[in-house]
């Protein structure tokens, strides 16, 4: 089954009010509109840091039948 890859850049700039060391929390929403395997690749670029780079993997609507 194919999995569409979608690849999103979003920019986040630094305020002064964070020290360097502060952790910024970061939420991203899955809403699905078709019933497919959904692969989503995702970068944080952070300046004078590392780079991370992670992968999303899931599944759209009901897919997956579960028994209750």
């Amino acid at each position: 089954m194919k999995q569409p890859l979608m690849t999103q850049e979003s920019q986040v700039y630094s305020h002064s009010r964070f020290s360097l060391d502060s952790k910024q929390l970061m939420s991203l929403i899955f809403q699905p509109t078709a019933e497919l395997l959904y692969k989503s690749k995702y970068r944080i670029k952070v300046q004078d840091g590392p780079s991370v780079d992670f992968i999303l993997r899931g599944t759209g609507k009901d897919l997956i039948k579960r028994k209750v």
